[in-house]
C-alpha cells in the first residue's frame, strides 16, 4: 500500500516539475553602461517616461500545456536587494504552448497593471523613496539627484502559478537579470605639452611631443585627442578656439597618453584637446528617446619652433634681436614674449643662420614694431 502512495505521490509531482522546466525567461540586452544615470528616471508611478532599455521574454516550451504565471521583480544595488514586487497572470490570462510574453522595464518597475500582469493582492506600492531607504550611501547619492558609481540590477523570477495568494519566499538563484552599469567618468586634466588657453603659450622644438592627461578610465568610454593649428599671424583666443584655425590631427580610441612625429609647422600655433562621448539611460542603443553629449577638457596651447640646424638657440635668436637695441622689442620681451627661432618675410620661412642673419641685417636701421592678432 506504501509503495502505491508513493507512486501516487510522484505522478502528481511530475507535472509541477514539467512546469517549470518548459518556461525560460531572457533579458534582451542583458546590459548597459552609462556615465551618468538619473534617479527620476525609473519612476514607477509614471512609467511611460522611463527609457526603453531591455525587454523581457517569456517563452513556454510546452507544445500541450498552457500556464497561468507568477513574476516576482527585485531591484538590486550592488547585490543587495532595495525593493521587490510581486505580480500574477490577470485573470483569464495564460502563456499559451509555444508562446511568449514580452515585457519591457517600463512594464516591471511599475504600480500599473500591463496587459498580461497585474500586482497581488496587498502588495505594497513601489516608491524611490522604499527603493533607497535600506542604504544610506546610496540614499545620499539618490537625493543629490544621481546613482554613484555601482550596478544597479532588475532580477525576475518566473513560476507556473501555485495556490491562489500563495507567499513567494525568496526563490533562489534561479532568475534572470538586466544590470546597468553606472561608470561616472569625473574630468579630463590636460598635463602637457603647452599651457591652459588665455595663458601665454609655451615655445616648443622636441620631437616627438608627448601629450599627457589624467581621466578616470570607465572601460567603455573612447577618448579622442584633437589638435588644432593657427598660423602665426592668428594665434587661438579663448572665445573662438574651436571655430578658427583648421584640425591638424585626431586621434581616436587613446587613452592617458599620445607621443609621434606630427608634421608641426615651426612658428604656428597648436590647440589640443580630449574628448569622450557620456552614456545615459537615454543614448544607449535600445533607448526610444536619445540623448548625445560630450565630455571634453579644456583647451591647452603651444607655439612650435624648430631647433636651428646649425646648433643655434631661441637663445641667440634673442641675443640677436638685442643687438637690434629697439625699445620696443625690449618692451615686448619684458611682457613675456618670447622669439620661436623663424622670420617669415613675403610668406618664406627663415629659420637657423639664415633667420639671424636677416636679423643682423637690420641693425642700425629705424625698426616699426607691431603686435598682431
Amino acid at each position: 500500500m506504501i509503495r502505491y502512495i508513493a507512486l501516487i505521490m510522484l505522478t502528481l509531482l511530475i507535472p509541477m516539475f514539467v512546469g517549470a522546466e518548459n518556461l525560460s525567461w531572457n533579458f534582451t540586452p542583458t546590459s548597459v553602461e552609462v556615465n551618468n544615470l538619473n534617479t527620476a528616471s525609473f519612476d514607477p508611478v509614471e512609467p511611460w517616461s522611463q527609457p526603453d532599455l531591455t525587454q523581457l521574454t517569456i517563452t513556454n516550451q510546452s507544445t500541450l500545456e498552457s500556464y497561468a504565471l507568477d513574476l516576482k521583480m527585485g531591484v538590486y544595488w550592488n547585490d543587495r536587494k532595495l525593493v521587490e514586487a510581486n505580480y500574477q497572470t490577470k485573470p483569464g490570462v495564460q502563456l499559451l504552448p509555444g508562446a511568449q510574453f514580452h515585457l519591457g522595464n517600463r512594464d516591471l518597475i511599475t504600480n500599473i497593471d500591463n496587459v498580461y500582469f497585474q500586482k497581488k493582492p496587498e502588495e505594497p506600492e513601489l516608491s524611490v523613496d522604499s527603493a533607497i531607504n535600506s542604504n544610506s550611501t546610496l540614499k545620499s547619492a539618490v537625493l543629490a539627484g544621481f546613482f554613484p558609481d555601482g550596478d544597479l540590477q532588475l532580477r525576475v523570477w518566473v513560476r507556473q502559478s501555485p495556490v491562489p495568494d500563495d507567499p513567494w519566499q525568496e526563490p533562489g538563484t534561479d532568475y534572470q537579470a538586466f544590470t546597468i552599469m553606472i561608470r561616472n567618468a569625473g574630468v579630463i586634466n590636460l598635463l602637457s605639452p603647452g599651457e591652459p588657453i588665455g595663458q601665454n603659450p609655451p615655445i616648443l622644438s622636441n620631437a616627438p611631443l608627448s601629450f599627457l592627461w589624467n581621466s578616470v578610465f570607465t572601460g567603455f568610454n573612447p577618448q579622442t585627442l584633437t589638435i588644432r593649428e593657427y598660423p602665426p599671424t592668428f594665434p587661438p583666443q579663448s572665445g573662438n578656439i574651436a571655430n578658427t584655425g583648421s584640425l591638424f590631427f585626431q586621434k581616436p580610441d587613446c587613452f592617458s597618453g599620445f607621443a609621434d612625429f606630427l608634421p608641426f609647422i615651426p612658428g604656428n600655433y597648436y590647440a589640443w584637446q580630449v574628448s569622450t562621448p557620456l552614456t545615459n539611460e537615454y543614448s544607449n542603443p535600445n533607448s526610444t528617446t536619445t540623448s548625445t553629449f560630450a565630455l571634453k577638457s579644456n583647451w591647452f596651447v603651444f607655439r612650435y619652433a624648430n631647433e636651428p640646424e646649425d646648433g643655434s638657440s631661441v637663445a641667440e635668436f634673442q641675443a640677436r634681436l638685442n643687438n637690434l637695441q629697439n625699445n620696443d622689442l625690449r618692451n615686448i620681451q619684458v611682457e613675456g614674449y618670447v622669439p620661436v627661432g623663424v622670420v617669415v618675410i613675403d610668406g618664406i620661412t627663415y629659420s637657423g643662420n639664415e633667420a639671424l642673419k636677416l636679423i643682423d641685417s637690420l641693425i642700425g636701421q629705424d625698426i616699426k614694431v607691431l603686435l598682431k592678432d
